[in-house]
């Protein structure tokens, strides 16, 4: 089994440490840019914290990157798993610049905050805040998306078909998003699965293909899904593979009742350890997806695009790419626990 180095902030004696907390002001929960200072000044009394607010898509990355360059110890993102997945990316963009890569933190704020739950941040920005001192860096794996030439790293999972036709409806109505949460998922979902049409893809993982109907397929870097379900029950975020639940779509008579017991194995962690039917559970470090027909991707809960016949969705693995500030408290997706 692979070990995962764990440790505590580390501390510079006489210099001040920099942090940039890039704010999502859009979010759901967003935290006002003063609060967020007033945090940083009782939480981290010994670093100079800067905080800059998002305007437009694509500033997150943006943003990251800039700060990265300007070597910060730290780049915190304060929103969702979006504003997060942006952050990321913007870190490891400006990482192959600067040739040294920042710590990254988040304070939650957004809709589901999956991450913050399968790691237990607190949402309190001075709390979180404060793990850049007392929390654990932990090097994490990053998976990476490519379609039609394009890349996407992202820390959560890839989503393709039927949840990523349900963010792509969603994410054209950020009102409704706003307004409802988590539910205005549930309410597209059940929209989206009673009109759906399953399509055969050709699956591969680390070479091995298999060709299967296909409704939906996770392939998941962490365990929780939508912050309620643990699909990919198995998975490491550091044994650089990802871990692949394809859901073969249901017809006729039958086919509430399969979903039914899907949608339970999957809130009760299952899906790896028992036979489901419609469910395969399998594990690589590269994954190619080619579906008959255009089927919608999504990285983190944000909309990427849609894969098809010309057009491959494949997906691989950047190991320990990124160090992320958590609490310190054990954790079943690390290879080594972590410890203070």
């Amino acid at each position: 089994m692979q070990q995962t180095a764990v440790a505590p902030a580390p501390e510079v004696s006489g210099v001040r440490r920099r942090a940039v907390v890039i704010a999502n002001p859009a979010a759901r929960h967003a935290v006002p840019a003063q609060a967020i200072r007033v945090a940083a000044a009782l939480a981290l009394p010994g670093w100079d914290v800067e905080v800059v607010e998002t305007a437009a898509p694509g500033d997150g990355p943006r943003l990251a990157s800039i700060a990265t360059r300007a070597r910060v110890d730290a780049v915190v993102a304060c929103g969702g798993d979006g504003t997060l997945n942006g952050v990321l990316n913007g870190v490891v963009a400006g990482a192959r610049i600067a040739g040294t890569t920042p710590a990254v933190a988040l304070i939650p704020a957004g809709t589901a905050n999956v991450w913050a739950r399968e790691m237990h941040i607190p949402r309190d920005p001075e709390q979180a805040l404060a793990l850049l001192e007392g929390g654990l860096r932990v090097p994490l794996d990053l998976g990476v998306a490519t379609l039609r030439g394009d890349s996407r790293c992202f820390l959560l999972m890839c989503g393709m078909g039927l949840d990523a036709a349900v963010v792509r409806r969603v994410e054209s109505r950020p009102w409704l998003k706003r307004r409802l949460g988590p539910l205005a998922f549930v309410a597209y979902g059940a929209g989206t699965l009673a009109r759906w049409r399953p399509a055969f893809a050709r699956v591969e993982v680390d070479g091995v293909a298999v060709t299967q109907p296909l409704a939906l397929a996770i392939a998941g870097n962490t365990r929780l899904y939508g912050g309620v379900a643990r699909v990919a029950a198995d998975a490491r975020a550091d044994d650089g593979l990802l871990d692949l639940v394809t859901f073969e779509a249901a017809t006729g008579g039958s086919g509430l009742p399969v979903h039914a017991r899907q949608a339970l194995a999957g809130l009760q962690g299952r899906l790896g350890r028992t036979d489901v039917r419609g469910v395969s559970y399998r594990r690589g470090a590269r994954i190619v997806v080619r579906p008959e027909r255009a089927l919608a991707v999504q990285v983190d809960g944000e909309w990427l695009g849609e894969c098809g016949p010309e057009a491959a969705l494949t997906l691989t693995v950047e190991p320990r790419a990124l160090t992320f500030v958590l609490p310190a408290a054990p954790s079943p997706l690390f290879s080594l626990p972590a410890v203070p």
